[in-house]
């Protein structure tokens, strides 16, 4: 029989199809990829991601984070964010009545402070302050970690996903962080997201609708972009295009163009496209100096935009001075 929560999703989720549902919105297309190759995880690792068994399997995502994991930032800055996390995170896991063992704790520490710490990592203008955070295929949950510690009493942090064992893993360990947390499964009519207030909200990606307009400040999505299909990516691009204040921070931490796993999209033009500016982009080696290559994206604000390039009437008047010189001054001896 399946977990009551798997139950739960099931339900909600039919109930929603014939009106939010389209297919392309609830696959994750590199796993539906890896499924028809036949190929498999090695032991310990998450494996039927369609199945919510239990939120003991918080402990095979954690298992993901294996190998080495390098860090060019100084000691001082991440480790205590490490330390942070585990603190957190041995709270977390004693709630939910599991066992680990800390020892191997380290690199999902570490993956967690980098996150919380590289969008933060520069000083930008105070109207782009970070408020509230939405997490987009937030993975076990494990953002929620450093940023809600960070955001509690000041904003919102919004987790979205929309695969079963995922979304059933953030569930429960949003659940150990703040028991009254906002999840649409568990009452899809009263859902609402208070944007003066601060809470943790757990809402599937088929409604995205519900976050508010110019509502978030930052969007976090690491390790994702490449493992979905064209469709679903100019699709939350659209979205977050929606949601984000003018300005606000789409942060994104993959292996960039090292690795496409589905589709053909060209993420740095289709957010050309949709109206975002880079802002910071590392210049780094994946793997030699961090795992990933981390990215900053702005949402446009016109105001900004605006004075950043020459508008018609500076146009006309360097003309104008090109002329001039070309002539001997003869516009100039004019006037």
């Amino acid at each position: 029989m399946a977990h009551p929560f798997q139950q739960k999703f099931e339900s909600v989720l039919e109930r929603d199809k014939s009106k939010y549902v389209k297919p392309f919105i609830i696959s994750w297309d590199y796993q539906a990829k890896r499924k028809k190759r036949g190929v498999k995880y090695s032991n310990g690792l998450p494996e039927d991601f369609y199945t919510f068994n239990g939120a003991q399997d918080i402990v095979k995502w954690m298992n993901w984070f294996s190998g080495e994991y390098p860090s060019f930032y100084k000691d001082e800055l991440i480790n205590p964010l490490i330390e942070k996390s585990k603190q957190n995170d041995i709270a977390i896991l004693k709630n939910l009545g599991i066992d680990y063992d800390f020892n191997q704790y380290k690199n999902v520490g570490l993956n967690n402070a980098h996150d919380f710490f590289i969008p933060q990592s520069y000083p930008v203008p105070k109207e782009f302050e970070i408020k509230t955070v939405l997490d987009f295929g937030a993975g076990s949950g494990r953002q929620a970690n450093l940023w809600w510690s960070h955001l509690n009493g000041k904003g919102n942090f919004i987790a979205v996903d929309a695969i079963p064992m995922s979304y059933g893993l953030q569930h429960h360990y949003y659940k150990a962080i703040k028991p009254d947390f906002v999840d649409y499964i568990d009452n899809p009519d009263a859902f609402k997201i208070d944007t003066k207030g601060s809470n943790l909200y757990h809402v599937p990606t088929w409604r995205l609708d519900l976050v508010p307009d110019n509502s978030v400040d930052l969007i976090l999505c690491v390790q994702v972009l490449p493992e979905l299909g064209k469709q679903l990516i100019l699709h939350i691009f659209e979205q977050f295009q929606r949601i984000l204040n003018p300005g606000g921070a789409f942060y994104i931490r993959d292996l960039n163009y090292m690795y496409k796993a589905f589709g053909t999209v060209d993420i740095d033009t289709a957010l050309i496209n949709a109206g975002f500016t880079l802002e910071y982009k590392a210049f780094i080696e994946h793997n030699k100096h961090l795992h990933g290559i981390p990215k900053v994206w702005r949402k446009n604000m016109e105001s900004i935009t605006n004075v950043q390039k020459n508008n018609l009437n500076q146009k006309k008047r360097y003309l104008l001075e090109d002329i001039d010189a070309l002539t001997g001054g003869i516009l100039k001896r004019k006037k």
